[in-house]
């Protein structure tokens, strides 16, 4: 379901007094992101006061990888948690895993390179490895040497799940029947048609990404605000503030 009927069907999600913005998910696209913030500081000046604490905006997590400016949209993650106006939180998603899992020789690189990792190497500098164990342990040392401190701090502090009233932010949507403290990481990170196919049982509104169409989309209990912008131009985020919530778009 999509559009105001399924903004009608999520009924309206206690925030505990928070104005909450959930962003879906980035793959590299500065320039989209850069638009959709300056639009969520418009709508959030436009809507000033009575509420506790500062504005929030939850990133859904695959802020790297298939689009063209992987680094660049790190630095601007990084910033904008710099922002004492706004408090950031952030997701992980499976291409953040993946590459720290490049990093930390826990995977050769190689499934990561055929799913979008050539395109975060390329924003760091580092040429696409050629197609041997040797070749892609040699990128890893170089990928080692660019990254920045920051962004290295940036993807170990990423959050396997975020839960602020009766809203839960997760990058690909929980297991059925197991409660949140028991999900396993790679469920929360790569789920798809278990979690879509099935009614949400966990007592929250689920809002994640992982999993795009042309526009957000849902069901009873969760929202997918995934809208492939890095394919489509779209880039899409939730306002959630005790009432009926509401969508932005950026292109």
């Amino acid at each position: 379901m999509t559009g105001d009927a399924l903004l009608d069907l999520l009924g309206t999600p206690d925030t505990g007094g928070r104005l909450v913005y959930a962003i879906g998910d980035l793959h590299g696209r500065t320039d989209l992101f850069a638009r959709l913030i300056d639009q969520i500081r418009a709508d959030i000046a436009a809507h000033p006061g009575g509420y506790r604490d500062r504005p929030m905006i939850v990133l859904l997590g695959d802020y790297i990888d298939r689009g063209p400016a992987s680094a660049q949209l790190l630095d601007q993650i990084v910033a904008l948690g710099r922002d004492e106006g706004i408090e950031l939180r952030a997701v992980l998603g499976n291409h953040e895993d993946a590459m720290l899992a490049f990093l930390d020789e826990r995977s050769s690189g190689q499934s990561w390179g055929r799913y979008g990792g050539l395109t975060t190497l390329s924003s760091y500098g580092v040429a696409a490895p050629v197609e041997s164990a040797e070749g892609w342990n040699a990128a890893r040392a170089q990928l080692r040497t660019v990254v920045p401190p920051e962004h290295d701090a940036l993807l170990r502090g990423l959050e396997h799940f975020i839960r602020i009233g009766d809203l839960l932010f997760v990058h690909a949507g929980l297991r059925p029947g197991v409660p949140i403290e028991r999900q396993r990481l790679k469920d929360i990170l790569y789920i798809r048609e278990e979690f879509l196919g099935a009614p949400v049982d966990a007592g929250v509104l689920v809002v994640h990404g992982h999993t795009p169409q042309d526009e957000a989309y849902g069901a009873p209990g969760r929202i997918c605000l995934d809208t492939g912008a890095y394919a489509t131009g779209v880039l899409t985020a939730a306002r959630f503030d005790g009432g009926r919530p509401r969508l932005l778009a950026t292109r």
